[in-house]
């Protein structure tokens, strides 16, 4: 116990001088003691000077395999783009330590770091090696164009690579500030993710689909919607009314007014159109007003109304004629609360 106390202040001692101690450690490299080299190698790892990079590659034919995975984090920490070639071989022959190879050749990055990571991607069959591959593409991803061949290579991954693969081409996106288009032939696998219970992938799937709806995504929309998270809920409700056509806004409502074991919760989402009423373009608010009508026909709702009372005082004499028309095509009970609720507002 008292000699790890002493390795571990001094290992705190060394990485602290910094350059000055890699004079000291270089030749421990070669000590007969496995521990002494892996020691050594650690430590050179944190001070990350590029001038030992020939000094600890050959450590990785070490015989053994912590001194061995102590070179690879090594180099990777390094950047040790002169030694991509040695981790490549090392990644091709020893199958324990694949994960951590990975992780180096994504840390030291560029196009040959890339270029073989994405081959491995179609290589390598195992789901924890193909999720680290793709974690290491995206740790030093500096284009979008990694963003778009992950994109390229999810018709030939499972549902399960394509949901992780489509997460880390948005992340990579946003953390670049760059606008990543979902291929149309590609948004089934953003239902699929919406369906997630990993938010994560949910909250990707969401961006995918953009800022306009299609009829095909509103389903599973409704899905998201079901799931009562009031942030992501408005966004969707902003998508859907100001930038989506009459059709999606139809078919939302149709489809979302005769879900089984509706909650009032659900129903909050109508409470966001005063939010950005102004910005509907007219033809959107004629459908909203319609499809809350049509609800209002079956279940004579009072918080529909309530509703209509909110959007009123933003848009009176649109809520005012299209109440009155429908006045006069409703039934006598409906048409006693409507004429009481014109006359009060």
């Amino acid at each position: 116990m008292r000699e790890i106390e002493l390795r571990n202040l001094a290992g705190e001692i060394l990485t602290k001088l910094g350059a000055p101690s890699v004079s000291i450690l270089l030749p421990y490299l070669k000590s007969n003691d496995f521990d002494v080299r892996k020691f050594a190698c650690d430590i050179l790892g944190l001070i990350a000077d590029e001038g030992i990079v020939s000094y600890v590659t050959p450590l990785l034919s070490d015989h053994d395999k912590n001194v061995q995975l102590s070179a690879v984090e090594t180099l990777g920490n390094l950047r040790a783009e002169s030694a991509l070639d040695a981790l490549i071989m090392v990644y091709e022959n020893f199958d324990e330590i694949k994960p951590a190879v990975i992780e180096s050749i994504g840390k030291i990055g560029g196009d040959n770091s890339e270029s073989y990571l994405l081959e491995q991607l179609d290589n390598e069959s195992d789901i924890f090696l193909q999720t680290t591959i793709i974690d290491a593409l995206s740790f030093n991803a500096k284009s979008i164009d990694i963003s778009y061949k992950l994109l390229a290579k999810m018709p030939r991954s499972n549902i399960e690579m394509q949901k992780i693969m489509l997460m880390t081409a948005f992340a990579i996106s946003f953390r670049l500030e760059e606008k990543l288009l979902m291929p149309d032939d590609l948004r089934y696998v953003s239902h699929q993710g919406l369906l997630e219970e990993d938010e994560n992938i949910m909250v990707a799937s969401l961006i995918s689909l953009g800022n306009v709806y299609r009829i095909e995504d509103i389903k599973p929309l409704i899905g998201v919607i079901s799931k009562e998270q009031s942030d992501i809920n408005q966004q969707i409700m902003y998508n859907l009314t100001v930038n989506s056509s009459v059709n999606e806004i139809t078919y939302f409502f149709e489809s979302f007014f005769i879900l089984e074991d509706i909650t009032d919760t659900q129903i909050d989402i109508i409470d966001y159109l005063p939010l950005f009423w102004n910005e509907i373009p007219i033809e959107n608010k004629e459908a909203i007003i319609d499809a809350l009508l049509i609800n209002f026909e079956f279940t004579g709702s009072r918080r529909i109304l309530n509703l209509f009372e909110g959007l009123q005082t933003q848009d009176k004499d649109l809520i005012e004629t299209r109440l009155f028309q429908y006045s006069t095509e409703t039934s006598q009970e409906n048409k006693i609360l409507i004429d009481e609720f014109l006359k009060n507002n």
